[in-house]
């Protein structure tokens, strides 16, 4: 009981910022067990086919014409409804499922994006957010060449938004991978600059 609660008490200080200490309430239980909950049923999630891709429109001002899209995963857990991925992204990166996941995403936005061209000649370019466990895997960029050549969808018709956190954490390492992913002809923007 007492490392459950110390353990409750630990990710209610890292949910609040960390660098902190929180004294163990029995609400910080609930919610430890609640995410307990969350984490098994998110290592199931793809098998049961619960996520779903939903697209925002990235629009030309000028003449309102569609000019490409973000990417946005949903978890729609039965009997839950949609969990937001602030809840289960930070748990898919605790429990490695985030690679997995990532994966995922790119396969069905790949597949999206080919069935796309067979109604409109060009798409536009649509953009994926990577987390920085993915960029982390050393497996990472063959698994994305992978997949663009099972999908047959080109690399340049993507962008890949990296958070500036993201990019300060080891960044000899973040260059040599963008510079990588350049070649690759994948377009590249920093997310949630300046935060």
């Amino acid at each position: 009981d007492l490392i459950r609660n110390a353990d409750a008490a630990m990710y209610h200080s890292k949910q609040n910022g960390g660098n902190s200490s929180s004294f163990f309430t029995p609400e910080m239980s609930a919610v430890a067990v609640e995410r307990l909950m969350l984490k098994s049923k998110l290592r199931r999630a793809i098998e049961r086919d619960e996520f779903v891709m939903l697209y925002q429109p990235k629009v030309d001002l000028r003449d309102g014409r569609v000019v490409g899209g973000e990417a946005l995963l949903r978890w729609r857990l039965p009997g839950h409804g949609d969990i937001s991925p602030v809840q289960f992204i930070p748990l898919a990166e605790e429990t490695a499922l985030i690679q997995e996941i990532g994966e995922w995403v790119l396969k069905r936005v790949c597949n999206d994006y080919r069935s796309w061209q067979d109604q409109v000649p060009q798409p536009g370019r649509v953009s994926i957010n990577l987390s920085l466990k993915q960029l982390r895997q050393a497996e990472f960029l063959t698994r994305y060449r992978s997949v663009f050549d099972e999908t047959g969808v080109a690399p340049a018709n993507f962008e890949l938004e990296i958070t500036e956190t993201t990019l300060m954490t080891d960044a000899r390492r973040m260059m040599r991978l963008l510079d990588e992913l350049h070649a690759m002809a994948l377009h590249l923007s920093i997310d949630d600059f300046g935060t």
